[in-house]
């Protein structure tokens, strides 16, 4: 099962009280504007950290599903999907407008059963492009934190080009 969302209050409210107030109504953290870049780095980052901790971040089961469960064809797909997933990251890091990126990877994300990434790429690609820089570096931040936990994954699964054999036709 899905690990419950942590909920994160970010108000102008700097009053002592607020931080308590916020958490009485169910708030997991506090912040106040405005937020130091480092600040709400570390604080998305150990939340997210919370969040998937212990979870894959690859559900093993939603490639085969769709292309069957021969382990070399697997290889090929997640092996694809994660150069083509670090080239897209790069490309997001350049451009001014990462959502046409983040379309492009939001579903192969999802075929490959790295869902939360698939749903971090939706969230960028929803994000309206005059939102203010640090929300948007931000989730370029905690996209590429996750995309680094899916390339661990797939590396750890031993897969390896030698290891595929090519399609002959």
């Amino acid at each position: 099962g899905r690990s419950r969302i942590p909920i994160l209050a970010l108000t102008a409210n700097a009053l002592k009280d607020e931080a308590s107030r916020c958490k009485a109504t169910g708030m997991d953290d506090y912040l106040t504007k405005p937020v130091p870049m480092q600040i709400l780095d570390a604080t998305l980052q150990r939340w997210l950290t919370l969040a998937t901790a212990g979870a894959s971040p690859v559900d093993s089961q939603v490639l085969p599903a769709l292309i069957g469960d021969d382990p070399a064809l697997i290889g090929e797909f997640m092996l694809d999907f994660i150069a083509s997933a670090n080239d897209a990251a790069g490309e997001m890091a350049l451009t001014a407008d990462p959502r046409g990126v983040a379309h492009r990877l939001k579903s192969s994300a999802r075929a490959v059963g790295a869902i939360h990434l698939g749903e971090l790429c939706e969230a960028i690609e929803n994000a309206p492009l005059d939102s203010d820089a640090a929300a948007a570096s931000a989730r370029l931040a905690v996209f590429g934190t996750e995309l680094e936990r899916v390339g661990r994954w797939i590396g750890a699964q031993g897969w390896s080009r030698a290891a595929v054999p090519e399609t002959v036709v």
